[in-house]
C-alpha cells in the first residue's frame, strides 16, 4: 500500500480557500493550524491566478461593466480585478461624472 505524505499548510489553505472563498483567513488558519499569513498568501497566489486567467478572455470588457454593478463587498476576481482594483475604477468614474 502507498504511504500518503501528509498535506502541507498552504496545500490544506488552498482547498479551504476553494471550498469556501468567503471564509476568513483567521478561520481557516485556526481549522487548519496554520498562521493567518499562511493563509492569506495562498489567498494572493490564488487571486493572481484566476486574474492571469481573464487576461485572454474575449468577454472581459463586458464582464468588467457587469462587474462594476456588483456590490462593493464582493470579493471575486471579474475580468481580472479584485475588490481593490474595482473600487479604483468606480471612483475614478464617479470622480469624472462630478
Amino acid at each position: 500500500m502507498l504511504s500518503q505524505e501528509p498535506l502541507s499548510l498552504a496545500e490544506l489553505a488552498r482547498r479551504e480557500l476553494l471550498r469556501d472563498p468567503d471564509r476568513s483567513s483567521t478561520e481557516i488558519a485556526t481549522a487548519i493550524g496554520a498562521s493567518r499569513g499562511t493563509v492569506s498568501r495562498v489567498r494572493l497566489g490564488l487571486a493572481a491566478a484566476a486574474a492571469q486567467v481573464c487576461l485572454g478572455c474575449p468577454v472581459r470588457a463586458h464582464c468588467l461593466a457587469w462587474s462594476l454593478s456588483l456590490p462593493r463587498t464582493d470579493a471575486a476576481i471579474w475580468a481580472g480585478l479584485g475588490r481593490s482594483g474595482r473600487d479604483r475604477l468606480r471612483a475614478g468614474h464617479e470622480a469624472a461624472q462630478l
